[in-house]
């Protein structure tokens, strides 16, 4: 896609292909958090499998809501490289601290989203893949329509 794409708004109240990427980085960084003190964190309670469930629901349905706190918001100010590199980075993190993991560790609460609460490992994974499903359709769409005009 174009560098000029990415920026472009299909409507002002939309986001950009650009501001969807650095949502996706920003909603990553805060669900997964500081890989540097995981495991330093005490137990974070216990699951709450309601709003975990709907949240997901939202997500497979691709239900538009707005997003869950102002944290996950957009600001526009941060190239592709930039978001790429962060990205990139918070994979390779995830990899190694999923791949240091013991078995007793999977069902350990590691993650937190504002909505669903308190994750483990699977269910932190699930959560991020059906949101970056949801986007990745966004950006299907948009990058469509760029290219038809």
């Amino acid at each position: 896609m174009p560098a000029c794409d990415l920026a472009r708004k299909a409507k002002a109240s939309t986001w950009s292909v650009l501001e969807i990427i650095e949502h996706l980085v920003i909603a990553q960084r805060v669900v997964l958090g500081d890989f540097d003190r995981l495991h330093q964190r005490a137990p974070r309670g216990n699951r709450k499998w309601v709003p975990y469930l709907m949240v997901l629901f939202v997500l497979r349905f691709r239900i538009p809501v707005r997003a869950p706190s102002p944290g996950f918001l957009p600001n526009g100010s941060r190239s592709l490289e930039e978001l790429r590199r962060d990205w990139d980075n918070q994979h390779a993190q995830l990899l190694a601290f999923v791949t240091a993991l013991k078995r007793d560790d999977l069902q350990r609460i590691w993650f937190c989203h504002p909505i669903a609460g308190n994750l483990t490992v699977g269910q932190g994974l699930l959560m991020l893949e059906a949101h970056l499903d949801t986007h990745i359709q966004q950006v299907t769409r948009r990058s469509s329509h760029w290219q038809q005009r």
